[in-house]
């Protein structure tokens, strides 16, 4: 679909006719998107001089992105790019380390993982109001969240004793807090060192 472009992080849009990825251009990402049948790319202005744009993730309905960027003071926050209008919000402002951020299926709410309360674990922020809520009370770290088609469930991989598992556990889907109750564990995909992990290695 492309060559020589440098994408990576590719997000199909639910109609499968656009892909919104990661653009590298030597000191800074853009956000950028490729429709699948002209082979036409538009890229979007960064969030700062070198700014870096990490993991796009299409809305539900496709009329937004929602994407995790580093600017300029070494900030780390999530944003949301609205593709009627051609705007960029921000949506978390301060010093966390804000990642990975995808969608409650009736995109009332992104959800993230966030360094905020001294460890990475799951938040849920809704779009609307600004309200955000902790979704999960990890031990070690909570990373890649993603929420079930039907919501009823929240995948996310979980960090600790050197090594990493998939969990999923039940969702409340009125709020996107995760519900009391037994939390399934999968065997760890591989093990790594603590001393070289980083938060930015994906599965």
């Amino acid at each position: 679909l492309t060559f020589g472009k440098r994408a990576t992080e590719p997000n199909a849009s639910p109609d499968g006719r656009t892909i919104a990825f990661r653009r590298n251009d030597q000191a800074q990402s853009r956000l950028a998107f490729l429709d699948v049948a002209t082979g036409d790319i538009t890229e979007v202005a960064p969030v700062s001089r070198i700014g870096q744009v990490y993991t796009p993730r299409f809305s539900p309905d496709g009329k937004q992105v929602a994407f995790s960027a580093w600017r300029e003071g070494g900030y780390r926050d999530i944003y949301l790019y609205d593709r009627e209008t051609g705007t960029t919000r921000r949506l978390t402002a301060d010093r966390h380390m804000d990642l990975s951020p995808s969608w409650s299926p009736d995109g009332r709410h992104v959800i993230f993982s966030s360094d905020r309360d001294g460890v990475f674990n799951v938040y849920a922020l809704e779009v609307a109001t600004g309200e955000m809520r902790q979704v999960s009370n990890v031990l070690g770290a909570a990373f890649e969240p993603m929420v079930s088609h039907d919501g009823t469930q929240i995948a996310y991989v979980a960090a600790s004793g050197g090594r990493q598992q998939l969990h999923l556990r039940a969702v409340d889907r009125s709020d996107a807090t995760i519900l009391p109750g037994t939390e399934q564990a999968f065997a760890p995909f591989f093990s790594f060192s603590p001393s070289v992990f980083s938060v930015e290695s994906r599965i």
